[in-house]
């Protein structure tokens, strides 16, 4: 004899998942899917309202194939709710297990008024508030999508799905339209082939007994349910259950994790058995893949051991001796050795694979504060512990180095040092050291020891001292130091310019005027500058030259300059900052011209026979430079005398000649203004025939 419908919506009210207001039933308004070459689309009402007018005039479904920007009209089709004697039949022809569905969905549909009133004045009274008109529809649409979920072809009869045939190489579109409501257009295209995974089954073996649990939460609009199935040969599966499992609180879960557990009995211990989880969608298709676990039920150990004795040794250890039950030795692997600080943990090993024929270990202790504790170690399952017992220690070990050691400094000059915390629970605090030099002895800053892990200094950057050097160690409260952390190096702000070079000398030579100079002895200095001017005409410093490290130059030959005028030089320094020092004290020079001059450019010889006269020309070199003109005669050409001295306005002269083929020797020379040296002018001979 079937149930009754009244019955069957009291049973759905109690299934997980269903949601008695149907808004929104689906995880998404309109949902799709690709499977073996058909497209299937499910859609939602957004209001009651359209759905009580679908009921009447059905939803038009548009496909559409798409070519780039165009789009062809496959077919169009109005989809309305399958009549009262198509559900009855397919309800008559449905499995067992469909049945119930197809009949809810019946009634649902095609509601009478003594169930309509049921609904009303029975299931949906609270407090004797009576239900309304549209909760009761509410209720009746939710459970119509509730329903359909199990079966498509359910899901087509209600109105509110639809498929096609699909090709992998189409694009498709389909729009949704109802007249009065804006259209639902889906893009359709082999990019929607559903990604073939499932959740991670997680099992926990126990006594005849297996938790087993998986995370719904990333696969939620992708599953509506997941069946487990069980196998004892690992070939032969069964479902567990003739429904889904639901997680009601997937509509609510954030941040990747909502797990759902089932807890199962089995038969036997030490018997593997098999177990599967497969998903099933909002199409009423389950999952081909699934993921899956085996193992086997086994008898725990249910008594935990006692410790029975617990103090420090001279050495300073913790002697520890316990029992066990004698029953449960035939299930144990070994025991451990569990510490904490507190009491209420957490406990980390110190000591694991003891024989469980032993009763007593001893463990060296590192803190004052130590809680033990014994764990069985069991064949199969979870460890066993011991209640918890505190033993005092000696504490002679010094806390960790310190670790993360980092220094900033500021412009001007505070430095804000910064290292990792160390986690010692008796830690005192930290000493920090400086030096000025990497050899130097270092200077303790603070006096006591300082909780934080950071430290403020202060340096004089009005020093030649480039670097400072920190290092820092722990201290614990029973003095215990711990070695020094590694040193930092903090470079500090360069504030000071670096030492004037030293111009030392500027000589006349050779190549010019030679201009010596020592660097500025600060080992910044990067760059010298050496700058010139004439005195007495320019006000600014020309820069001459200029040497940049490593080059180690230390002379220059200025041969720009002009004799007669008189110069300055300085130089300067710059530093890896641009830091500039003073100028050097300058350096004065008048360069004078000491080098023989060509006084007469060029002198010609006019011989007159018949006065028996020679007329001697002469044209000077620099006759704004010359004082005076000297001339030299004599009768032999390597004794020759001064003769005559004649003024710049002089440009020639002449000699008588007395005697015949006797000839006469002349030299001009000129003296300059400067008491520049100059050169003779070639050997003039006169002499008539």
């Amino acid at each position: 004899m079937r149930i009754s419908i009244k019955h069957i919506i009291l049973f759905a009210l109690l299934i997980p998942g269903f949601k008695v207001m149907a808004q929104q039933f689906l995880p998404a308004y309109e949902i799709k899917k690709i499977q073996r070459g058909q497209a299937f689309i499910r859609w939602e009402p957004y209001t009651l309202e359209e759905w009580e007018k679908s009921q009447d005039i059905g939803y038009t479904i548009e496909v559409y194939e798409q070519y780039g920007n165009e789009k062809k009209l496959l077919k169009e089709e109005q989809i309305l709710p399958a009549t009262s004697s198509d559900l009855l039949d397919a309800s008559n022809t449905a499995n067992a297990f469909l049945k119930d569905f197809y009949t809810g969905v019946h009634t649902m549909l095609h509601t009478d008024q003594d169930l309509y009133k049921y609904i009303q004045d029975t299931l949906l009274t609270f407090e004797n508030e009576r239900g309304t008109p549209e909760s009761v529809d509410s209720l009746r649409l939710g459970f119509m999508l509730y329903a359909a979920t199990y079966d498509f072809e359910l899901s087509k009869m209600t109105g509110l799905a639809y498929n096609f045939d699909f090709d992998d190489n189409k694009k498709y579109e389909v729009i949704i339209k109802l007249e009065g409501y804006k259209d639902r257009t889906l893009s359709i295209t082999k990019d929607d082939l559903p990604k073939l995974d499932v959740p991670k089954l997680e099992s926990e073996f126990k006594d005849k007994s297996v938790s087993l649990k998986w995370n719904t939460e990333p696969y939620k609009n992708k599953y509506f349910g997941y069946y487990l199935e069980q196998s004892e040969d690992g070939k032969s599966f069964h479902s567990i259950s003739s429904v889904p499992f639901v997680n009601q609180m997937d509509k609510y879960a954030k941040g990747g994790n909502n797990f759902l557990d089932k807890d199962i009995t089995l038969e036997k211990n030490y018997k593997t058995y098999w177990f599967r989880l497969r998903g099933f969608d909002y199409f009423g298709i389950k999952s081909v893949r699934y993921s899956s676990v085996e193992g086997y039920g086994f008898e725990v150990i249910r008594e935990m051991p006692i410790i029975i004795y617990a103090n420090q040794t001279p050495n300073n250890e913790a002697h520890i001796k316990w029992k066990l039950k004698p029953t449960s030795q035939r299930l144990m692997k070994s025991v451990e050795i569990h510490r904490a600080d507190e009491r209420s943990g957490p406990y980390t090993p110190v000591l694991k694979d003891i024989s469980i024929a032993n009763r007593e270990i001893k463990v060296p202790m590192d803190s004052t504060r130590n809680f033990y504790r014994v764990f069985v170690i069991p064949k199969d399952g979870k460890a066993v512990g011991s209640l918890p017992v505190f033993v005092m220690g000696m504490d002679t070990i010094p806390p960790a180095i310190p670790t993360g050691l980092d220094g900033r400094i500021d412009s001007t000059g505070i430095v804000q040092l910064s290292w990792d915390q160390n986690t010692e629970s008796d830690l005192w605090g930290y000493r920090i050291s400086m030096a000025n030099d990497s050899t130097h002895e270092y200077t303790l800053l603070n006096a006591s020891p300082i909780s934080s892990n950071e430290f403020k200094d202060t340096l004089d950057l009005k020093n030649f001292a480039k670097y400072a050097y920190y290092k820092i160690s722990a201290v614990d409260k029973r003095n215990n130091r711990s070695p020094f952390s590694t040193v930092i190096v903090v470079e500090k702000p360069d504030v000071m310019p670096p030492a004037p070079p030293l111009l030392r000398k500027a000589e006349l030579s050779e190549k010019g005027i030679a201009v010596y100079w020592d660097k500025s002895f600060s080992p910044d200095a990067k760059v010298h500058r050496l700058f010139r001017k004439i005195v007495h005409e320019e006000t600014d410093w020309t820069l001459l030259h200029e040497v940049v490290a490593p080059d180690t130059t230390a002379v220059f030959y200025d041969t720009s300059f002009e004799y007669g005028k008189k110069y300055a030089y300085t130089i300067q320094a710059t530093d890896e900052t641009g830091l500039i020092s003073q100028p050097s004290r300058p350096y004065l020079l008048q360069p004078v011209d000491n080098r023989p001059k060509k006084s007469i450019a060029k002198v010609n010889v006019d011989l007159n026979k018949k006065k028996r006269q020679a007329t001697i020309e002469w044209i000077l070199s620099d006759p704004d430079q010359v004082s005076e003109i000297m001339i030299y005669k004599g009768k032999d050409k390597d004794n020759v005398s001064l003769y005559r001295i004649v003024s710049t306005d002089t440009t020639h002269i002449v000699e008588d000649i007395r005697q015949n083929n006797k000839p006469h020797f002349y030299y001009l020379n000129a003296s300059y203004k400067d008491g520049s040296i100059t050169h003779y002018s070639e050997l003039i001979e006169v002499k008539l025939p």
